[in-house]
């Protein structure tokens, strides 16, 4: 089966010492990224409660380029982080990402779905995402992301 029709897990939670770290998984860069947005959306509310919550659903666009994966994905999470705070709105679901490749340059465009935030979906709240010890490898044709929260 080739590397790309693997069914992988999305995302995993990780031990930490004092903030909320996780691995997100992907077959290609944007579903890694995808995942990433996901995991980071579920550590701040219950995304199943609020997507299933009856209110109006609101797109965000979320654009961002960088010369390293890495530094891509600390950029799309960041914008998602800030967009949702400052709009007070819970992410839910990933609409799409995609990463095209021009030189050596990466650029990421994506749409996230959110609804109003609700005291009953809140988790946890998350301040910033670090760039310490954040890095993307690959085994065996899998991504892997390794993220920390700053909660």
């Amino acid at each position: 089966m080739p590397a790309s029709s693997k069914k992988i897990k999305k995302y995993v939670y990780v031990k930490h010492t004092a903030d909320i770290e996780f691995f997100a998984f992907g077959n290609t860069p944007s579903s890694l990224l995808k995942n990433s947005v996901l995991a980071l959306s579920n550590v701040i509310a219950d995304t199943k409660m609020v997507s299933s919550k009856k209110s109006a659903v609101r797109s965000i666009n979320l654009t961002a380029s960088s010369y390293s994966l890495e530094d891509l994905l600390w950029k799309i999470l960041q914008r998602a982080l800030s967009h949702t705070d400052a709009d007070k709105l819970f992410a839910y679901a990933v609409r799409s990402m995609a990463i095209k490749k021009r030189g050596k340059k990466y650029e990421a465009k994506g749409v996230i779905l959110c609804k109003d935030s609700s005291p009953e979906a809140s988790m946890l709240d998350v301040k910033g995402v670090s760039k310490y010890d954040m890095h993307i490898s690959s085994v065996r044709g899998i991504l892997k992301a390794s993220v920390v929260l700053d909660v």
